[in-house]
């Protein structure tokens, strides 16, 4: 009976060993699935963010599709007799943009904050008298000339007076 009672202390420290191993593996384990779970959720949570940034360019993306940028101007001039400059205008007929566009009449320069194509046109009616000087016309773009729009009226007569109507558009 001392023999069992031997058998069955030994097999009781076994036992015991065994349950504070496995409790041991057990809180390893319970520890090292938190840390997975807590850098799971900051995945998340970095991936949430990510994602709302990117549904919000795209929001931003499709509205720019459904409203577009658009800038319309017209302006006028009665009559100039500058040299070598901008021509102003004596009045703005329209107006219209979603955007910071604006048409100086003061200035009769055109500024756009959206990148893009413009299309730009303008007539006139001129009055070519005998020794005038040509009615040279071009249109800037950033301050430089763009050779195509090129628009030019004179008269070679020694007396007399010829009118002249003409226009440009560009895009």
């Amino acid at each position: 009976m001392q023999m069992v009672m031997n058998e069955l202390k030994t097999e009781n420290i076994q036992l015991k060993e065994d349950l504070a191993n496995t409790k041991e593996y057990m809180v390893r384990a319970l520890v090292n699935t938190n840390e997975d779970l807590a850098r799971g959720l900051k995945d998340l949570a970095n991936t949430k963010e990510d994602l709302l940034t990117k549904d919000q360019e795209l929001e931003k993306d499709v509205s720019f599709l459904k409203e577009p940028p658009f800038f319309h101007a017209c302006g006028y001039q009665d009559s100039t007799s500058i040299t070598g400059q901008t021509i102003p205008y004596s009045s703005l007929l329209y107006s219209s943009t979603n955007t910071e566009g604006v048409l100086d009449a003061s200035t009769g320069t055109m500024t756009c904050d959206h990148p893009g194509t413009n299309t730009v046109n303008w007539s006139l009616y001129a009055s070519d008298h005998a020794g005038d000087h040509d009615v040279a016309i071009y249109l800037r773009k950033n301050g430089q000339s763009i050779e195509e729009s090129y628009h030019r009226s004179y008269y070679t007569g020694s007396s007399g007076v010829a009118d002249d109507q003409g226009g440009r558009t560009l895009v």
